[in-house]
C-alpha cells in the first residue's frame, strides 16, 4: 500500500516499532498525521479518535479499517475491554483531567492490554525547553517518572520506558519557526531527520520527552 512509504519520526517511530500484530488499536489524539494510516499494517481494525474535526476530514478514510471518531480523550464512546492496544501521544499533556483519561485508556483495553504513551518530561533543564522560551506557546504539563506511576497505579504496569530529546530540539525547533515567520519556508522534513536522531538518544534525566510501553492490570 502507498502509506508504506510515509515515515515516521520520534515518538510515532517508537510508538509503530512497539506495537505488535493485534486486531483493534485506538489512536487518541490521532489527528491527521502518518500514523493513522500506517497502523493498518499493526493491526485489522483501527480507531482514530480527535477533537479537531478539520484533521479528521483531512484524513482519506477510503480504507474501512480505519474508523475515525470526533470525542474527547476522557469520554471516549467506545466499549469497555475491547482494544489490544491505545496510544496516548503527546496528548495527555493537554487535557484538563488527566486522571480521567488514563481510566478511559485502561476502560477500553482488554486484559493485559498495551498503552503507548509519550508525554513532555520533567527533566532537569525543561526550562529550557523551546516551547517554554517562546511566549506564544502556552506552557506545557510537564511529568516525571514519579507522576506516571501515580497516574498508573492499579491500573498498568510499566514494561519499558525511552528518554530522549535533549541538544538537537532546540535548534531544529528555532529554525524550523523562524523560516516560518520570516520566509513562509518549511523546513520540517528535513529538520524532523535531525530531530528524530536527537529523539533516539537517551539524555535520561535530563531529556525533554519521555515515552512509555505499559501493561493494563
Amino acid at each position: 500500500m502507498s502509506e508504506r512509504k510515509e515515515k515516521l519520526f520520534t515518538n510515532h517511530k517508537w510508538a509503530f516499532a512497539w506495537l505488535p500484530q493485534t486486531q483493534y488499536i485506538v489512536d487518541i489524539g490521532c489527528s491527521n498525521r502518518p500514523l493513522i494510516k500506517l497502523l493498518q499494517l499493526k493491526s485489522e481494525n483501527v480507531i482514530g479518535v480527535d477533537t479537531d474535526i478539520d484533521a479528521l476530514k483531512a484524513l482519506d478514510n477510503h480504507n474501512p479499517n480505519i474508523t475515525l471518531i470526533l470525542a474527547k480523550a476522557d469520554n471516549l464512546p467506545l466499549q469497555s475491554n475491547f482494544a489490544d492496544a491505545v496510544l496516548l501521544l503527546d496528548v495527555l499533556e493537554h487535557t484538563q483531567d488527566d486522571k480521567m483519561v488514563i481510566s478511559e485508556a485502561w476502560r477500553i483495553l482488554k486484559p493485559s492490554g498495551l498503552l503507548i504513551l509519550s508525554i513532555p518530561y520533567k527533566g532537569l533543564f525543561r526550562f529550557l525547553a523551546p516551547e517554554n522560551l517562546s511566549q506564544k506557546i502556552k506552557s506545557k504539563t510537564y511529568y516525571s517518572f514519579t507522576d506516571l506511576r501515580r497516574l498508573f497505579f492499579r491500573l498498568f504496569k510499566i514494561e519499558h520506558k525511552h528518554y530522549g530529546e535533549l541538544f538537537l530540539f532546540p535548534i531544529t525547533f528555532g529554525i524550523k519557526h523562524f523560516c516560518l515567520k520570516h520566509f513562509k519556508l518549511d523546513l520540517s522534513k528535513f529538520l524532523d531527520k535531525v530531530d528524530d536522531i536527537d529523539y533516539d538518544i537517551s539524555w535520561g534525566r535530563m531529556s525533554y520527552y519521555l515515552i512509555i510501553k505499559a501493561r493494563k492490570i
